[in-house]
């Protein structure tokens, strides 16, 4: 028989053995979520679906963290949701989080995410504060086939937005490859796009580049603005809506800021965007010749 005290004893003593937990090791932990929440607070970056027109696509918090881990690596660890379009990521370190600033856009599936600075010391209280003004796109600009030089790519990329600051231009933005030069321009996610500029070679020599824009999938063909396409654009519908109150019957609506005279009038403004069936070098080539 066992005497009640050693009962007790060895039932501690049990207990104590068989404890998983070390007092010592939830103190680190501890320490470590102290670590983690500093470091939410300094290096993050607000994101949201781009859309300017339309309803924007509904996506998870964990969804997109999912997708962004395999683009991203390590370089974060974790995404939270402000709102029901709002996330914010929350990076390692100060150059994960400029790294992934700088090598935009980002995609999940079709949808471009939409990135911006902020600043922890102005706390936003709702999502109408956090701006989403501006985008970094990659430009390609075909149909230069000679004088190719840093001065005029800079001029290319002020005329769709401007210069990005984060990028320095050089020779291989020109000679990489023999079709197109490219670079990277900060644009204004509510101004329109332009697909065509004329470049002055010299006194007596023009030229047209075609311009493209990588990764951007919507533009709409009435305005001129990403990330909407025409049916859901706010300019035509607006439109549409003011024609059928004064009872106008004229089906046609005009695009927006178009001239209705040669191609070499149309300077820096937008045009419908045409899908040659020819490959885009024999299409330049057939375009420049007509």
């Amino acid at each position: 028989m066992i005497h009640d005290g050693g009962a007790t004893t060895n039932l501690a003593a049990t207990l104590q053995a068989m404890s998983l937990t070390d007092p010592g090791l939830c103190r680190v932990r501890d320490h470590q979520v102290i670590q983690k929440q500093r470091l939410d607070f300094f290096n993050y970056l607000p994101m949201k679906v781009a859309c300017t027109g339309g309803t924007p696509r509904r996506i998870t918090q964990p969804a997109l963290e999912q997708a962004m881990s395999k683009a991203w690596r390590n370089s974060f660890y974790a995404i939270s949701q402000v709102s029901n379009t709002v996330f914010m990521a929350h990076f390692r370190n100060q150059e994960y989080m400029i790294s992934v600033y700088t090598r935009q856009s980002w995609s999940m599936n079709s949808e471009i995410m939409l990135l911006d600075w902020f600043d922890p010391n102005l706390l936003a209280e709702t999502k109408d504060e956090y701006k989403f003004e501006h985008i970094l796109v990659t430009v390609r600009a075909y149909g230069i086939p000679r004088n190719r030089s840093l001065s005029l790519l800079e001029d290319i990329l002020n005329q769709v937005g401007t210069t990005s600051e984060y990028h320095i231009l050089q020779d291989n933005n020109l000679f990489a490859r023999q079709d197109y030069i490219w670079g990277i321009a900060k644009m204004k996610v509510e101004s329109s796009v332009k697909d065509r500029v004329i470049v002055n070679y010299s006194v007596n020599s023009t030229g047209i580049a075609y311009l493209h824009y990588e990764k951007i999938r919507r533009i709409c063909l009435f305005c001129g603005v990403m990330f909407h396409i025409a049916h859901n654009c706010t300019l035509r519908n607006n439109l549409i809506t003011e024609r059928s109150k004064s009872n106008q019957t004229e089906l046609h609506i005009p695009r927006k800021d178009l001239d209705n005279g040669s191609l070499m009038k149309i300077i820096y403004q937008v045009r419908p965007f045409k899908v040659p069936d020819l490959s885009i070098v024999e299409w330049i080539s057939q375009e420049m010749q007509s």
